[in-house]
């Protein structure tokens, strides 16, 4: 079971690497497939830190 820590740790990487946040729009159907979006982002970026022995942080800035 996750802790409450891994929890937090989750939510902070998917607001920050995938601009969850940063979403405007105002339909709930656009909104779900954001967020679907967001997740398969940093599912994808998670998988790609685990292979390579680094971060999120350090994938995602070594892609820009």
């Amino acid at each position: 079971m996750a802790s409450a820590l891994q929890i937090e740790e989750f939510h902070r990487e998917l607001k920050h690497l995938t601009a969850l946040a940063a979403c405007q729009c105002r339909k709930p159907r656009i909104q779900r497939n954001h967020l679907a979006c967001a997740l398969l982002v940093w599912i994808r970026l998670n998988s790609i830190a685990y292979h390579s022995s680094k971060t999120i942080y350090q994938i995602k800035h070594g892609m820009l």
